[in-house]
């Protein structure tokens, strides 16, 4: 995003080269209140010393910041059976954020080096776990993705939480969200480069797709191609 991607993040990258960290915590921050930007958070990783030189965010602050910014049960864990347990819960606990290391899992390449993703959402599936991604990098791997056949191995650490004010009129719309994630496919028939390139800025903040349509005034049911329900 052109309002933060360009300002100096940790004193050698900027948030576009450095910022994941931030961004992802933002993501789900941002179920609890949607006036918060990967800026706000980047400020805060900054005035408390996450933000390291040459290197991105340190780890530590991942979970003060979800605690600063309003989640709650924010746990740290290298187990994935543990991370599972967590978001099976459903509604406010399918959140959390993975942190991973360089490599290439069935073709899915998530990073060169180190990069933080956020997760919003979790199923189960034939025995397999799928999550939710929300990638603020590069190789932009938003969406459903298997971790048995797309990130095992390549997951150096996770963070789990609880985001208190997804209730009420709050999970309605989540839910509602998730099915239209499920049965719309973004791909614009006939739209710019220009358009695509906002839309791609959007999603990545956190908007939902009716949230996108919305704001570029495009008509959500002309503006996106029906596909029959995914089954990834």
């Amino acid at each position: 995003d052109s309002r933060w991607g360009g300002k100096n993040y940790n004193g050698s990258s900027t948030m576009a080269a450095a910022g994941c960290g931030p961004t992802s915590v933002s993501m789900i921050a941002y179920n609890m209140n949607t006036k918060i930007t990967p800026w706000d958070v980047a400020k805060f990783m900054k005035s408390h010393g996450y933000a390291v030189p040459n290197a991105g965010t340190a780890w530590a602050g991942i979970p003060a910041a979800l605690k600063n910014f309003g989640c709650e049960k924010v746990h740290a864990s290298t187990s994935m059976s543990d991370f599972f347990e967590h978001l099976a819960k459903g509604d406010g606990y399918s959140y959390g954020i993975i942190l991973f290391r360089g490599g290439t899992k069935g073709g899915v390449k998530w990073t060169g080096s180190g990069h933080y993703i956020a997760v919003t959402d979790y199923k189960v599936k034939n025995g397999k776990h799928y999550l939710y991604t929300r990638d603020s990098g590069g190789y932009n791997h938003t969406g459903w993705y298997c971790y048995e056949d797309h990130m095992a191995g390549l997951i150096k650490q996770t963070w789990s939480c609880y985001v208190p004010m997804l209730n009420g009129e709050a999970r309605k719309k989540k839910k509602t969200e998730k099915k239209a994630a499920e049965t719309w496919q973004v791909q614009l028939f006939s739209s710019s480069d220009k358009k695509k390139v906002e839309i791609d800025i959007l999603l990545k903040q956190g908007f939902s797709m009716r949230e996108v349509a919305k704001r570029l005034n495009i008509s959500h049911s002309h503006s996106m191609v029906h596909t029959k329900i995914l089954n990834t």
